[in-house]
């Protein structure tokens, strides 16, 4: 990460790159066995994309996130996401993943 990266995310104090570390250090340290699995990604000049499968056990409900980082030499500037929390709707015959 930039020394001057920006989060977006409302749940990160500051937006700074210092409460994002402790934000995702809270959660490997309080879920050890969550797992973030990279489903695919895109790439348009200086934004990647990601679309990820989440969850906070191996045998828990899933969520769908997007995340979206701007880079620049080989380092993430900023951060924006989208999360979508686990779903037991069965309307839609296509799956999130």
């Amino acid at each position: 990460m930039d020394p001057a990266f920006i989060e977006h995310k409302p749940d990160i104090e500051t937006g700074t790159r210092e409460a994002t570390i402790k934000f995702l250090e809270g959660i490997v340290n309080e879920v050890p066995e969550a797992r973030w699995e990279i489903v695919r990604s895109v790439a348009d000049d200086d934004l990647v994309a990601v679309h990820v499968r989440f969850r906070l056990a191996p045998t828990a409900p899933e969520y769908a996130i997007a995340d979206f980082f701007r880079v620049r030499d080989c380092k993430i500037v900023e951060h924006w996401d989208v999360v979508a929390p686990p779903s037991d709707k069965t309307g839609n015959p296509h799956p999130r993943f």
